[in-house]
């Protein structure tokens, strides 16, 4: 099979569609998400090789995906406020240092949860009235 595409000096093919072009049809779309065909459509390339830009989008926290179904992925951008949170945690905050906060004040909640359960699924009483 014969191919047009260009190569570069390594032999290897050259990048016709790069991340950038990608993102800029993502932000011009009509819809808030677009599928890998929608791009390789807009771009007029093949749907693996806007999907392998979309990919390296999303390793960059540019853009997220989600399967929808028989194999269909839509993707996303992320929202900048999103992007920018922060996974680290003050281990000295009173959530994670003050049990207390969590505590119902009984010392063996885990042994009564069935009975409470079913009481408030019951009639909506206590078990310990």
């Amino acid at each position: 099979m014969s191919s047009d595409r260009k190569r570069n000096e390594e032999g290897r093919y050259v990048e016709t569609v790069s991340p950038d072009t990608v993102l800029e049809v993502i932000q011009h779309a009509a819809d808030p998400i677009v599928t890998a065909k929608e791009v390789g459509e807009k771009l007029d390339c093949t749907s693996e090789a806007a999907r392998q830009k979309l990919l390296r989008l999303q390793d960059q926290g540019i853009v997220a995906r989600r399967k929808v179904g028989a194999g269909a992925v839509v993707w996303w951008l992320v929202d900048d406020d999103q992007s920018t949170t922060s996974t680290e945690f003050d281990a000295d905050d009173s959530l994670f240092t003050d049990p207390a906060t969590f505590a119902s004040g009984e010392s063996d909640v885990s042994r009564n949860t069935d009975e409470y359960l079913a009481a408030a699924i019951g009639d909506d009483s206590d078990p310990d009235e």
